[in-house]
């Protein structure tokens, strides 16, 4: 089963991937606040059909739901906010710093163990998103102090949000799909109250929304899978391959050309990724 939840985080990653590059498509023309609420309408209809296959819901667990759909409204708004003044490589690689969150919550909390092999290949992948995020081709968008502190505040819900869902399907509380179907529910009344958007209907970019609540949706149930049936800390470190897919997309889909240090610090990273998760 360990091995299913790797395969479940690394099709995540690549649906991470997908979903900044279609983020940075959407916010040149949205508030970072309409752009979340509007997110979070159209991927709860898809969410709500998933747990529809596998509905298993506790009154026990309404405090952790509670928690998880606040969670999933910081990440949503802050990372909207990152993606909008930032480069989306960096964005990619800051957001794996959750690795390291990852790694020390699950040794404080006693919820998973790692090997020697695995706390060094972590190690190595994140010296080789330090040197990725360091060079840059020029004329690169750049990414200011501001975004690297919203995506930082967004990387900190998300490394929270496993553990919690691992500790209500583990109790048998709730399970993964009506978790992130009544999740989302709760992200949206939660923004709805915060900011009151307002939203020009005829001018959403429907298909655009639809393209994109399609890779969330499946991004998140993924991504459930795979901290229940896997160790989260691995899970995290398989589902930082993202960048790499950034990587890939835009240069296959936008000719985009990257300096060869960032290409061989991409390359570190994978390598420490396979460390990680054989040893």
């Amino acid at each position: 089963m360990a091995v299913l939840g790797l395969f479940f985080a690394l099709l995540d990653s690549l649906s991470k991937a997908v979903d900044t590059l279609i983020n940075k498509s959407i916010m040149r023309t949205r508030s970072a606040g309409e752009h979340a609420v509007l997110r979070i309408i159209f991927v709860i209809p898809l969410l709500f059909i998933a747990s529809l296959f596998n509905w298993s819901f506790s009154w026990g667990c309404v405090a952790y739901l509670i928690v998880y759909g606040l969670l999933e409204a910081a990440n949503i708004l802050f990372h909207q906010l990152a993606v909008k003044r930032s480069n989306p490589l960096h964005i990619e690689l800051i957001s794996k710093s959750k690795v390291l969150f990852a790694m020390a919550m699950a040794f404080v909390l006693s919820i998973d163990t790692l090997s020697l092999g695995s706390v060094i290949g972590i190690i190595v992948f994140v010296v080789g998103a330090v040197l990725t995020i360091n060079y840059q081709s020029r004329g690169d968008e750049r990414t200011d102090t501001v975004g690297i502190v919203m995506e930082t505040v967004s990387v900190l819900a998300r490394t929270f949000k496993p553990f919690v869902l691992k500790t209500c399907v583990q109790r048998e509380l709730i399970s993964n799909e009506t978790m992130a179907f009544l999740s989302m529910v709760v992200a949206l009344v939660a923004l709805v109250v915060a900011f009151r958007p307002r939203i020009a209907v005829k001018e959403v970019p429907v298909k655009q929304y639809f393209l994109q609540a399609a890779v969330v949706a499946a991004g998140m149930l993924l991504s459930g899978w795979a901290v229940i049936y896997a160790n989260i800390v691995i899970v995290n470190a398989i589902a930082s391959t993202s960048v790499i897919f950034v990587m890939l997309i835009s240069a296959l889909c936008f000719k985009k050309r990257y300096p060869a240090v960032t290409v061989a610090g991409c390359l570190l990273s994978v390598t420490g990724l396979a460390v990680s998760v054989i040893f």
